[in-house]
Parts: C-alpha cells; structure tokens; sequence
C-alpha cells in the first residue's frame, strides 16, 4: 500500500529506460512546472443516469475510456471541472494515465488532474515521459489489496528538462512515430478480426455441410429461431441423444470459504473456460476433502460449457476437476463427440448469447442447452466434420500467433521509441518503424 522508497531515491537510482535522461539534461520537480488537482468525494446520492442531467463525473473506472457511466446534479467547485485534452492520473490500482476525450466532466475522487505550466514545460511531451515514471512508483508500491498513489508522490517525481524546443521537438518525433505504428498495429488488429470472421465461416459452412458435400440436397432447419440450411438427410436430436450432461456444483456458501480451498482436485471457474484455446490445460485453485464433497468431480474429457457471466464458452477438461454451477459439464459417448459438439455450440454461440437474461449478470437457464436442437450424426460423419473444421482452425490459429507475436513487438517498440527520446538519441524514424 505504501511506496517502499523515496520518489526522488527511486528515480536516481533507476536511470535507465523509462527513467533515462541525456546526460547534459538536468531534472526538474514534477510539482514546479504542473498543478495537480485531486478528485472530490461527490455525494453518490446525487449521482443519475440521464445524461441530459448535471456533468459527467469521472470516476476511476472511466479513465481509459473517456465515457462515463453517471452524471452528477449537485453542487460542484469549478475546480474539479475537466475538459478535453486535460491529463488525468488514477490513483489506485494500476496508476492510468490517460488525456481526457470526452465532453466537459467533474473529477471525482481517486482521480487527479495534473495541468501543465506551459511556459515551463511542453504538455505533450509530458505526457509522453509521466506513464514510465508511474510505472516505476507502482512497482515500489507494496499492497496487500489495491496499491494507491499520493499526488505529494507525484509531485516529487524528478523528470528530465531539456529546452522547450527540444521538449516540443521530440514530443514531435515521438507522435510522427507512434501514428505510424498505430497504422501497423490497426492493420494487424484488422486481419485479427478478420480471421474471427473467417473462423465463424468455417463453422457455418462445416455445419451445413458445406465442407463434407460439394452437392447435397439441404432443407431449412431452424435453430433457436435462427434458420440454416442443412443436409436433408442429417437428422436433429438434442444433446441427450450424444451424451449426458449437467450442472457443476458448488453448493457451499460463501462459495470463496478457505476451508474449501487447498487439496488436490483442480477446481476451475468460468474465466478458465473462456480463457481455453480447445482444452483446459491449467487450473488456478484446488478444492480439498472438504470443497470436493460439496462438489462434483467431473473425468478427463468433459466438455465444459459456461452458462452464467460469459455465455457458452466451451473447452474440454485435460484432466478430473471441479466447476460451479456456472459451468454445464457434457460427458459424450466417445471423445470425437465432445469436439463435434463443442464446435457446434461455438457455432450457435452469438445465438445463445443473445438469448440470455441480464440482472447482476448474464446467464442461461440449463433448459436453453436441453432444448437445443443438433445434428445427431453417425461418429464416422462426426469425426469428418471435426477434421475439415480443425485443418482449417489450425491455419487460422498460426496466423494468430503471428498476429499477436507482431502486437507485443510493437508495444515492445513503442517503448524502445520513447527510451531513445528520453536519452535524448532518437533514432531515425524510417529505422526504427521498419
């Protein structure tokens, strides 16, 4: 919770990356060339939903994405106000930087304005060399919970001082760099979505019959009110007709108790489910004696479907473990099946999304998965389908992996850009893009 070292220690001790400086650059106090303005405590009584209602009210959450989830109609100090292009620092968790997007908003609490002397300091290259700092003073944070950081900390952040013409030279630089890596990176992010696409093709072409049969007589079928042409001589069936399946259990409350907590049975959750590339390979918590006998123990195999959060993820256990009710467990009669109807629940996954119930959260009822209508198929035609699916998925997944091996070079080059700003050696821009 609290920063285990001297700001000023911190940064002379560490002058090396995000910390470096030109060795002819002198450092200047944070604090004498910005003014920081924390966030005030609003009364939430105060707070509404309707946005034609009072300002927004920036809440910590909101940093990154410049929206805001309430309003505010009380009474409020001009200085709390923020506008457009206004830098703003989030003092708990991760300590975001981030330069405000939105309309005009107030500064709740947990959230500081930091407003820049423009005679003294160029704002744009400030807001460049703030985030490393930052970095560093999380790091020295220790927390058993949440970290959070003082705007006195801030303020005695040392930051390099070049002239202000280099200030603003470099800050110049740096964007002519970073627009043309945004460039690359939003053509990358691109053919990502597109192979989302291309994946979602593959799975409707697989279960129409499109990937088995060149020419073959299809009829309208209708699934979950959403009609698709297939193969007249494919006969539907529900998911009983392949295997049987059920619920997780987890029937301890509160579901978070220790004593539950601590042996050999692997226990995982939703987010293990949606985090799966095809199979489950890792677990997070364990349940002893005493979680397992409030519990199921589901085999090897079993294909796990989530219902409740995030709707009809799907992923096959790679070893015996135990789930919540959150999480549906589908036991097929022979291995083949559990991919068949893995794909075919991605397949419909949109559908069944769309038809969940929202409260505190998303989730289906288990009767929305017995009802389900599925080609039930001989395994021979089952385990051709899931080949033609998988050669294609597998070239999809290579391309992914390139994909986002590509992402963390730039996020990699992004930094190396700024470092060699700092240091004062930038390098030239066509070098270090290409």
């Amino acid at each position: 919770m609290a920063l285990s070292i001297a700001v000023e220690e911190l940064i002379l001790n560490n002058e090396k990356n995000l910390l470096a400086r030109k060795s002819d650059w002198t450092r200047i106090p944070l604090g004498s060339i910005a003014k920081i303005t924390n966030g005030y405590a609003f009364k939430s009584k105060h707070f509404v939903k309707e946005v034609s209602q009072g300002l927004p009210l920036i809440r910590i959450r909101d940093i990154k994405s410049s929206t805001t989830q309430v309003n505010y109609v009380g009474d409020f100090s001009e200085e709390y106000i923020v506008n457009n292009g206004d830098i703003l620092i989030g003092m708990d968790g991760d300590f975001d930087i981030s330069l405000w997007k939105g309309e005009k908003a107030l500064l709740n609490q947990r959230v500081c304005k930091v407003v820049v002397n423009s005679a003294k300091y160029n704002n744009r290259f400030f807001y460049y060399i703030l985030p490393g700092y930052l970095d560093a003073i999380h790091s020295a944070t220790s927390s058993v919970t949440v970290k959070h950081l003082s705007s006195r900390d801030i303020e005695k952040i040392l930051l390099p001082n070049p002239s202000l013409i280099d200030q603003e030279s470099l800050a110049e630089v740096i964007e002519t760099q970073f627009t043309r890596l945004d460039a690359a990176i939003k053509s990358l992010k691109t053919i990502k979505a597109k192979l989302e696409i291309y994946r979602q093709s593959v799975l409707k072409a697989a279960f129409q019959g499109n990937l088995l049969y060149k020419e073959v007589d299809k009829e309208k079928v209708s699934l979950l009110d959403a009609e698709f042409q297939m193969p007249r001589t494919w006969k539907l069936g529900k998911l009983s007709d392949l295997g049987e399946f059920g619920r997780g259990k987890s029937k301890h409350r509160p579901r978070d108790d220790k004593s539950l907590y601590g042996g050999k049975y692997p226990f995982i959750q939703t987010g293990d489910v949606r985090n799966a590339k095809t199979r489950i390979v890792n677990y997070s918590d364990t349940y002893n004696e005493v979680g397992l006998k409030q519990s199921k123990l589901w085999p090897t195999g079993t294909l796990c479907i989530t219902i409740a959060a995030n709707i009809a993820d799907t992923a096959i256990l790679d070893f015996d473990a135990c789930f919540p009710d959150s999480v549906v467990g589908f036991c097929a009669k022979d291995s083949t099946t559990s991919y068949y109807v893995m794909y075919f629940i991605q397949f419909l996954q949109k559908i069944i999304d769309s038809q969940a119930s929202a409260t505190a959260q998303k989730n289906i009822n288990l009767a929305v998965l017995e009802a389900l209508d599925i080609p039930v198929l001989e395994i021979d035609e089952q385990k051709a389908i899931v080949n033609e699916i998988e050669s294609r998925f597998s070239v999809i997944d290579k391309l992914e992996q390139t994909i986002t091996t590509a992402l963390l070079k730039a996020e990699r080059l992004r930094k190396s850009i700024l470092k060699a700003a700092f240091e004062g050696k930038l390098a030239d821009p066509e070098k270090i893009v290409d």
